[in-house]
């Protein structure tokens, strides 16, 4: 977890045999204190690049490992409105909120906006975590119930009824 977010922060790329190892090893994370873990996936989702970081530690076997409840997300199709499975649309709902915060696309820029929310986002909310980084952890994990909630409707249209109070 420490290298991909060292990785992340300072721009760096995971050489392959750094990566084989992570991944070869990635089991030995039920080893390491929750809460050590809980810390150092929140300072990955604290800095940029949330998507990416996000890819990596499943590329690696290391995002099921932390949170096992999103294995259950992955090919889970949604209504035709969604273009990805709901694992892949979690992992991007956080990039989605980063972009969101930080303003990053001239297309935000349109959307109203006022300075104190710099601020509100920003804000130090506990141990060190910032508001930011708990929505982006929100947004990982806004359609976990997706899965034992999914039925069709009469019309044949797949449904998530109550997967937001659930999860």
């Amino acid at each position: 977890l420490r290298a991909i977010r060292i990785k992340s922060e300072l721009g760096f790329t995971l050489d392959s045999y750094t990566a084989n190892t992570i991944e070869n090893n990635s089991h030995l994370l039920s080893y390491v204190s929750p809460e050590r873990l809980r810390d150092e996936f929140l300072k990955l989702l604290s800095v940029s690049g949330a998507t990416e970081n996000m890819y990596t530690l499943d590329k690696l076997g290391l995002l099921c490992r932390i949170i096992p409840e999103l294995e259950d997300l992955r090919g889970v199709e949604q209504p035709k409105e969604h273009y990805w499975d709901v694992f892949h649309h979690c992992i991007e709902t956080t990039g989605a909120i980063e972009r969101a915060i930080s303003r990053s696309t001239e297309q935000l820029s349109i959307i109203p906006w006022h300075p104190y929310l710099d601020q509100y986002f920003n804000e130090e909310i506990s141990d060190g975590c910032r508001r930011s980084t708990i929505i982006k952890l929100a947004g990982l994990l806004h359609d976990i119930a997706k899965p034992v909630t999914k039925s069709f409707d009469t019309t044949g249209r797949i449904r998530f009824i109550g997967h937001d109070d659930y999860g």
